[in-house]
C-alpha cells in the first residue's frame, strides 16, 4: 500500500512539474524558464525538479509524452502509411493540438527555444519521408518534399499559423488544403526542380 501511495504521489508530482512548465513557457516564453521558477510555481523543492526531469531534454521529452498520450487517448494518429494519411492525420491533429494547447504551445516553443529535437520528430520524419519516396520523384525532389510536407503536418506549423492569429479551425484547414495541393502535384510528376526549370528565366523557350 505504501508503494502504491509513493508511485501514485510521484506520478501526481510529475504531473504537476510539467503543467507549471507549461503554463511558465507560455506565459513568459524560455526567458522566464528556470528549475527554481518551476519548482516555485508547483510548489515542491527545487532538488524534487531534478529527480524528476535531471535535463532539460527529459523535460521536453515530459511535454511530449504527455501531449502524446492525452493525443493517443483520443484516437490521434500517431503513424503515415503512405501519402493519403497525411492529410486526415491533420485534421485530427491540429484540433486536439488546439485543445490541448498550453501543453502544445510549450512543448513546441520548449523545442525551438533550446534546439532540441524530441524524440518522436525523427521516426514521424522518417514516415513522411519513406511515404514521398514510394511516389518516384527523383531522390533530391523527394528529400525537398518530404522536409516540406513534415513540416506542414507538424506541431511547429500548427503554433506558427496560430501566432499569426488563424484561428484553431482555419489553421486545420489550410494545412490540409497545402498538403493536398503538394500530394497532387507529386501524383502528376511536378516536383521543385521541374518546376524550377519551367519558371527560369534565362532558359530560352525557342530553338
Amino acid at each position: 500500500m505504501s508503494q502504491s501511495m509513493t508511485s501514485g504521489d510521484a506520478a501526481s508530482t510529475r504531473a504537476r512539474i510539467l503543467e507549471a512548465l507549461a503554463q511558465i513557457v507560455a506565459e513568459g516564453g524560455l526567458s522566464d524558464f528556470s528549475v527554481q521558477v518551476v519548482a516555485d510555481r508547483c510548489g515542491v523543492s527545487h532538488r524534487t525538479v531534478y529527480r524528476h526531469f535531471p535535463t532539460r531534454e527529459s523535460m521536453l521529452n515530459g511535454l511530449v509524452e504527455q501531449v502524446s498520450s492525452a493525443m493517443a487517448a483520443r484516437g490521434g494518429p500517431d503513424r503515415i502509411q503512405d501519402l493519403d494519411d497525411l492529410a486526415g492525420a491533420v485534421a485530427v491533429n491540429f484540433p486536439l493540438f488546439a485543445d490541448l494547447e498550453p501543453v502544445t504551445g510549450a512543448a513546441v516553443r520548449f523545442s525551438v527555444g533550446t534546439a532540441i529535437e524530441n524524440r518522436d520528430r525523427r521516426p514521424r520524419s522518417d514516415a513522411v519521408a519513406a511515404a514521398v519516396e514510394r511516389e518516384g520523384l527523383p531522390p533530391g525532389d523527394a528529400h525537398q518534399v518530404a522536409a516540406l510536407l513534415r513540416h506542414l503536418a507538424s506541431s511547429r506549423t500548427w503554433l506558427l499559423l496560430r501566432d499569426a492569429g488563424l484561428g484553431a479551425q482555419e489553421t486545420t484547414s489550410v494545412a490540409t488544403w497545402a498538403i493536398g495541393e503538394l500530394v497532387a502535384a507529386i501524383r502528376d510528376g511536378r516536383g521543385p526542380s521541374s518546376t524550377t526549370r519551367s519558371t527560369d528565366p534565362t532558359r530560352s523557350t525557342t530553338p
